[in-house]
């Protein structure tokens, strides 16, 4: 194996290294060809800190409301009574009707039975809704957690892609903007630190510009104040990652200037 052929597989293993995603044998190759190659060092080490912003997403729990709202639908849901060999007991006999008897009496019960059974459907009904609506609300919350974890997967694949690029950049007005990106995959991975607070009207979008000019590739969303992870599609390996602010919502082209380009060519 020539020095250069064996400086190509170990750069291949640049992404797997940093996921402890390979064998004792790759794993001494890349120390091996880290200890001399300092470029390879520095990328290794930038590829730890975006694993380790990472770390925190990699799985995501349910939201916290989620047991009480999975509890208040069990407190709401009637459950089916216990299954019992004892044979049920006869319905009581009606009473003999003296010939005396009040009407009046009559009628009222009749009418006191039907109002009570009509109010008990009342409530069966908007226990139902109720039922309905945190089942509904519970399945949206499930399907966030399954979207979150999906992504966070495919960011990882991206990671350990051969063709991996890591560029970062300082932001105009403050902070860092990480790019990962693979031509093979043809995906990038955005990773914003410190970004300034914008106002509730504005918001960071993501470009990809290449010569035909910028492409839109995502917004900026927050958890907790922080930057999610953007991952983006339509990535050909000739393109350069912007990041620019624009009107809640986003824009189809930028309307303002960049506050940092990641060059990827």
């Amino acid at each position: 194996m020539t020095d250069d052929t064996a400086r190509i597989e170990a750069h291949t293993l640049m992404g797997a290294y940093v996921l402890d995603a390979v064998s004792d044998d790759d794993r001494h190759l890349f120390e091996d060809h880290i200890a001399v190659c300092s470029s390879c060092a520095q990328e290794t080490a930038d590829l730890f800190e975006v694993t380790a912003v990472l770390a925190g997403e990699a799985a995501v729990e349910p939201p916290a409301h989620l047991r009480d709202r999975v509890l208040a639908a069990v407190a709401d849901t009637r459950q089916m009574p216990p299954e019992t060999d004892v044979p049920a007991a006869p319905p009581p006999e009606a009473p003999l009707r003296h010939p005396g008897g009040s009407t009046a009496r009559s009628l009222w019960l009749r009418r006191t039975v039907t109002l009570a059974a009509a109010a008990g459907i009342a409530v069966a009904v908007t226990l139902g809704v109720q039922a309905v609506n945190t089942n509904n609300r519970l399945e949206r919350d499930l399907q966030a957690v399954e979207q979150v974890n999906a992504r966070n997967s495919q960011v990882a694949e991206l990671l350990t892609a051969p063709d991996a690029k890591l560029v970062r950049g300082d932001v105009a007005g403050g902070g860092t903007g990480t790019v990962v990106a693979s031509p093979a995959k043809g995906q990038v991975v955005f990773l914003a630190n410190g970004l300034a607070r914008l106002p509730e009207d504005r918001t960071y979008q993501l470009w990809l510009i290449g010569a035909d000019g910028p492409r839109p590739a995502g917004l900026l969303a927050s958890s907790d104040g922080q930057p999610d992870p953007l991952l983006a599609g339509g990535f050909t390996g000739r393109e350069a990652v912007g990041l620019t602010v624009e009107p809640r919502g986003g824009s189809p082209l930028p309307t303002t200037p960049t506050v940092v380009v990641l060059p990827l060519v």
